[in-house]
């Protein structure tokens, strides 16, 4: 297996039956009646998976070098909520602040 993966590395090739991915139906309930009951689920190859695994964690590592910092997702550490945040000073910052004041004295 190893020597497989070593070789996709190398050449870039992937054989046809490596991407081959069965969909299974597994019920949710013990009498199954309609197609609601049923949770799909994906069988991929084991190579196929090492190999998507080893793309993903070489992506991981450049992903922040190459994304704009404004991009909230996608980055380890980053958060969709993050990229919006006011200046200090601004109105809305004053807003935020007397708002979250305001919130507290209520408790």
């Amino acid at each position: 297996m190893v020597s497989a993966v070593q070789q996709f590395l190398s050449n870039g090739k992937l054989l046809r039956s490596w991407n081959a991915t069965t969909i299974t139906l597994v019920p949710k309930v013990s009498c199954p009646s309609n197609p609601g009951d049923f949770r799909p689920i994906s069988c991929c190859h084991t190579l196929y998976k090492c190999i998507s695994k080893l793309i993903c964690s070489g992506l991981k590592r450049v992903l922040g070098g190459i994304i704009c910092q404004t991009q909230g997702a996608f980055v380890q550490g980053r958060n969709i909520s993050h990229k919006h945040s006011p200046m200090p000073g601004s109105s809305e910052a004053l807003f935020e602040k007397k708002l979250l004041s305001e919130l507290l004295d209520q408790s």
